[in-house]
């Protein structure tokens, strides 16, 4: 006890020469993010949302109260620091606000998201200093938790565990046919569906290391070993844990962990994997170190002058607030009226023909939407391209380009892919590569459907640079209008691609400048 005593009164004497500035920094950065979180309500309440209505992110409820936690352990070290505003931070800040309008301007929230988060944290920063925020830096970055993202990971966490699955089996001497997603064993047939993906043990675990990397170690580096670790574990594991309901399964004739009950197998399973990790993790723990910062020059420093941090506050407040500002008087900006268009008689030598009934995609909010099925002149009816198109005049949320769903898979229970890929046959037509899908139906009929985007005059197939193009039309008050367009072609019973493919590639070279011209004219843009 009597060795804390120095450090005590060390503690005390700073309270008497500067505790005023401090409580009253810490109050005006408290009212900073409560002020932030008020403006920017509808991005804070979309996380929360988001943690009500999805078991995946429900552990967002803990992240608050587990990073007061750590900050509370370290507030002696806190307490000691030299509280002086960062306007070196007003960098990050500026840049974060930035990230927070191209979100906004393009209906991405998990972009908005993280850079509110940036805004408060560097708003922190600012007023705080970077002393007093280097002793919390860890628990500020824990706050990342906090964001509801990882959907993204569900595609291709479900390839790797199919794959993976398949290839265990395989090794175990079973025969075993795969076609996408789906694969069928002598007992029974199986798929990989979103909950098998094991995203949730992903987030969990990473989230879950973090922590124990923070209680257990002191050093950045074992830090950051650990939670590599704690994110290459979990894959792994999620596979090896397919692999075994898998085998459950086919050994016991399909009457074991084909249920619901192989998802809790799934959980207990996953709870013994972490166990494992923790353990391990066990045999490098460090002691805590020892708390403090450097007393000596807070106590002999300057007190800030409070003018100073007024003039840091005042700063993070209108470096924040400003983009709220920007975003209203750009979205203030209509798009053209939209002028109702009907797709072509004749695309070249293509003519409309009816629409079989078949496949379509979702139209995922899309304003106006466009179909009909072309063929050439005395071709077979069943040789049709089909062409869908969702044109935009102008994006909203829930109205997007680019939705947060597959439109490939109207129904789940009628419809499966096969394979998704890129091709480049139109590469000299669009200049980009596009999206190919190979879908099969539950009756067994075939469709190969080839998809990309249109934003302005300019094409793309990626997500991202669809996006892209939507943020720099908008700031740059160029075009508005945007469109979604599909062109898809029933397979034979052999399910020849190549001349599928074919036929794809010579609809859309004789057929785009017409579908393009009628986009124009919607959008009343004159040529």
């Amino acid at each position: 006890m009597n060795a804390r005593q120095p450090e005590t009164g060390i503690i005390n004497s700073i309270e008497s020469t500067n505790s005023s500035y401090r409580h009253q920094a810490l109050a005006l950065a408290l009212m900073f993010v409560l002020l932030l979180l008020g403006c920017f309500y509808e991005t804070a309440w979309s996380v929360v949302s988001i943690w009500i209505r999805s078991d995946t992110y429900a552990h967002g409820f803990l992240i608050l109260p587990i990073v007061g936690w750590m900050i509370w352990g370290r507030r002696e070290a806190l307490y000691v620091q030299i509280f002086k505003p960062e306007f070196l931070a007003l960098i990050p800040l500026v840049a974060s606000g930035f990230a927070w309008l191209l979100g906004a301007l393009v209906d991405v929230l998990v972009v908005q998201q993280f850079a509110l988060l940036g805004m408060l944290i560097c708003g922190v920063w600012l007023i705080l200093g970077t002393a007093a925020c280097r002793q919390v830096a860890y628990p500020l970055a824990y706050l990342i938790f906090l964001i509801p993202v990882g959907e993204g990971l569900v595609p291709p966490m479900m390839e790797f565990t199919a794959t993976f699955t398949v290839a265990m089996v395989q090794l175990t001497g079973i025969p075993v046919y795969r076609e996408g997603l789906y694969f069928i064993l002598p007992t029974g047939n199986w798929s990989v569906v979103e909950a098998c993906s094991g995203v949730r043990y992903l987030i969990a675990s990473i989230a879950l290391g973090a922590l124990y990397a923070y209680i257990n170690y002191q050093s950045y580096w074992r830090r950051a070993v650990f939670i590599l670790v704690s994110v290459i574990v979990p894959i792994l594991a999620n596979g090896l844990r397919a692999y075994i309901i898998v085998m459950l399964g086919h050994m016991s004739d399909m009457t074991i962990a084909t249920g619901v009950d192989h998802l809790i197998y799934g959980w207990v399973f996953f709870g013994l994997v972490m166990f494992l990790l923790f353990y391990i993790g066990s045999f490098w723990q460090e002691p805590d170190a020892a708390e403090g910062g450097d007393t000596v020059a807070a106590l002999n420093s300057e007190p800030v002058r409070k003018s100073l941090l007024n003039t840091a506050v005042a700063t993070a407040v209108v470096a924040s607030l400003s983009w709220l500002w920007l975003a209203g008087v750009i979205t203030q900006r209509s798009g053209n009226e939209w002028h109702v268009v009907k797709l072509p008689s004749s695309l070249g030598a293509w003519y409309k023909k009816p629409l079989m009934a078949g496949w379509e995609p979702l139209d995922g909010g899309a304003e106006h939407k466009l179909s009909a099925a072309y063929g050439e002149a005395g071709a077979n009816p069943v040789d049709s391209v089909q062409l869908f198109v969702h044109a935009f005049n102008q994006q909203e949320q829930g109205v997007e380009l680019v939705p947060g769903m597959d439109l490939m898979v109207p129904d789940e229970d009628k419809w499966r892919v096969v394979s998704r890929g890129a091709s480049d046959k139109l590469n000299q037509k669009l200049g980009v590569t596009i999206n190919e899908t190979h879908l099969k139906g539950s009756w067994g009929r075939q469709y190969l459907v080839w998809h990309w985007y249109r934003i302005g005059d300019l094409y793309t197939a990626s997500n991202y640079k669809a996006k892209i193009h939507e943020a720099v039309n908008k700031l740059s008050f160029a075009r508005q209008d945007s469109a979604r367009l599909f062109v898809s072609v029933s397979l034979d019973e052999n399910g020849d691609l190549v001349e599928a493919r074919g036929r794809l590639q010579k609809f859309v070279v004789e057929g785009l400048d017409g579908i393009e011209a009628e986009l124009d004219r919607g959008a009343g843009v004159t040529q």
